[in-house]
């Protein structure tokens, strides 16, 4: 699966530019770092949703389990969801026990929780999936999180935008200390990529007024290369 938004690169612990005068193969070298980033709107999002059951005998909660399960499942099928875009994330079935005797804990039954991730790129149907999710067996919802089907269309972007910034950085340099640039590195380090959400609120476009209404925030996509040149 997609890596969930990811960790965004952090440069406040990192230098904006690094000038070294090594001594490499009869020539100095230059390193500088180059940062890229572009916003792009996603265009895919996971639900994750579950069904909570409880009963003194586990076998009947394990049942009405599966039987809202089963209810949740053609339902998401009836609001355009594929069987491959559903997924089991746990099941889990515990005893419950009262502690409020005073002093052994009392069994009052058993907890089954079936939690399904559901993925789709139809954004704007997504409250619309909720609603009818809770109309039809899911009684909690445990995350909604966006993302890029095509990451490295956008970092291959930002890649491009560090590039050109670390080009630039190591010919202003050059010109302040009349250096002759060689604009071809001799060695090129990514340092890092990063994914994370905007606080710029994205339209899903025209979501029906009667359903939940969900926003979506712009990813901010970025990334950094330290770039070698040499001079002489």
């Amino acid at each position: 699966m997609y890596p969930m938004y990811g960790q965004p690169y952090n440069p406040a612990y990192r230098h904006a530019l690094k000038a070294d005068e090594r001594k490499a193969k009869g020539g100095s070298t230059l390193s500088v770092r180059g940062m890229g980033k572009v916003e792009a709107a996603p265009d895919t999002a996971v639900l994750q949703l579950a069904v909570v059951t409880m009963d003194k005998d586990v076998t009947a909660a394990q049942e009405e389990n599966k039987r809202r399960v089963n209810q949740l499942i053609r339902t998401l099928q009836a609001e355009g969801i594929d069987e491959k875009q559903i997924e089991t994330i746990s099941y889990t079935v515990f005893p419950q026990y009262d502690y409020t005797g005073g002093s052994e804990p009392v069994l009052k039954g058993y907890e089954a929780v079936n939690t399904l991730s559901v993925r789709t790129r139809n954004l704007d149907t997504i409250g619309s999936i909720y609603d009818a999710a809770f109309a039809n067996g899911a009684n909690r919802s445990d995350s909604l999180q966006f993302f890029l089907s095509d990451q490295q269309k956008w970092i291959n972007q930002a890649l491009d935008l560090a590039a050109k910034q670390a080009l630039e950085k190591a010919e202003a340099i050059s010109l302040s200390y009349r250096l002759n640039l060689n604009r071809t590195p001799v060695k090129i380090t990514e340092e890092s990529r990063g994914f994370s959400p905007l606080s710029k609120e994205l339209s899903l476009g025209a979501q029906s007024s009667g359903q939940t209404p969900i926003f979506a925030r712009q990813i901010e996509v970025t990334a950094e290369l330290e770039v070698v040149f040499s001079y002489h």
